[in-house]
């Protein structure tokens, strides 16, 4: 059964309440948490895949598409699994080359060579179509 459910404000009984606006334009619209190692997904929502296109460069797909390639991506990724904060494990992940239907990052360590991130997480914000 389909149903529709009409309001402006959202409250909780002990946390407060807020506008829907805040909601339906401040909630991601698709995020992954993905290992590039065993190319899986551990968790995600309105992603299909993540493609590998070479080393240090990949592909966040989405299942349904955004309204136009001006959104708000923002990736991040590590080299290994754990926590350690060493020079190794750091990775700048620049977004580039953004369409309506996904989202490209290029991972890159502190000396300035791409490099596969172990994990990769993608979080993206904007309007569907």
């Amino acid at each position: 059964m389909a149903g529709t459910i009409a309001a402006d404000t959202l409250t909780h009984s002990t946390a407060g309440s807020l506008t829907t606006d805040y909601v339906v334009n401040g909630s991601a619209k698709a995020w992954v948490h993905y290992n590039q190692d065993t190319d899986t997904a551990n968790t995600s929502f309105n992603v299909s895949t993540v493609t590998d296109n070479t080393t240090g460069d990949n592909q966040c797909n989405y299942v349904s598409s955004f309204d136009a390639a001006n959104y708000c991506l923002q990736v991040s990724g590590k080299t290994d699994d754990d926590n350690a904060n060493t020079p190794g494990n750091r990775l700048i992940v620049l977004p580039y080359e953004s369409t309506a239907s996904n989202g490209s990052a290029i991972c890159i360590d502190s000396g300035g060579t791409t490099r596969d991130p172990k994990i990769m997480c993608y979080t993206t914000f904007g309007d569907l179509a």
